[in-house]
């Protein structure tokens, strides 16, 4: 369900860059109103992560074996 219920159909493909240890995908909904960003963390321990967007940076844990769902609004 991560990956249907926030990217939706007519959602475009957002370039991310994430570390090698982690699995991302990132998509703009088609009315550029919002974003969504899905982290998988498959590895045996919990890692840090930044997520860098606008202009502004958050930090992110993953905890091991996890799969993280980010959203924001852009306008």
């Amino acid at each position: 369900g991560h990956f249907s219920r926030f990217m939706r159909p007519g959602s475009r493909a957002a370039a991310i860059t994430a570390p090698a240890s982690v699995d991302t995908a990132a998509t703009v909904a088609a009315d550029g109103a919002s974003a969504a960003v899905v982290i998988m963390n498959a590895g045996h321990r919990a890692q840090d992560v930044q997520l860098m967007a606008a202009g502004n940076c958050a930090p992110v844990s993953l905890p091991a074996h996890s799969i993280v769902t980010l959203t924001w609004n852009l306008a």
